[in-house]
């Protein structure tokens, strides 16, 4: 089985916190933080691998990244966590794929995923550097094509994740209605 790789990072939160400047934390908030600290460069990829076309850009800041941990909620104590200096790459990824379109019989490339990228790396140079997009997608990979179909699995897995958890939710929003005398009679 590929091995899965994620490109969206769910433990680092956006620089814009909803709190003033100089305010540590907040009752209830989350126990994290981001501040970026310059724009490094702005990175574009458009490279064939195998049957994949893939478009890429983003842009790399210097952040300062304390990431989500398992206390990820404050009840107003300052943020907790190691703040570490990495690069953050924020921006998309686009892939096709080639092959016979379905439902038709040509040939050509079809949109197979676009999705987010958020994520921080450690500040090496081969991701400072202007090919630091195609290290973070590629990673200089002896089976580059194997790696996209990682990212791939990567994508819908968190995608997955993402629908169970919402499910979880609406079943249990659900059974507490109905353990309250709420879904009992017709909807109109």
């Amino acid at each position: 089985m590929t091995e899965k790789i994620f490109l969206k990072d769910y433990s680092i939160l956006h620089w814009e916190r909803p709190v003033k400047e100089g305010v540590d934390s907040m009752l209830w908030m989350y126990n994290g933080s981001t501040k970026l600290v310059e724009q490094i460069g702005f990175d574009l990829l458009n490279e064939t691998i195998g049957q994949f076309k893939i478009f890429s850009s983003a842009t790399k800041y210097l952040a300062d990244i304390v990431h989500l941990g398992e206390d990820y909620l404050s009840m107003g104590e300052p943020i907790s966590g190691e703040e570490k200096r990495e690069i953050l790459f924020v921006g998309g990824l686009t892939i096709y794929i080639e092959g016979q379109i379905p439902g038709t019989d040509i040939q050509g490339y079809d949109f197979e995923k676009h999705e987010k990228i958020w994520i921080a790396k450690s500040p090496e140079e081969k991701y400072c550097s202007s090919n630091g997009l195609r290290d973070l997608i590629l990673e200089n990979s002896s089976n580059p094509k194997e790696r996209i179909e990682a990212i791939l699995l990567g994508y819908q897995t968190q995608e997955d994740n993402k629908k169970n958890a919402q499910d979880r939710r609406d079943y249990d929003s659900w059974k507490r209605g109905r353990m309250q005398g709420q879904d009992e009679g017709p909807i109109f």
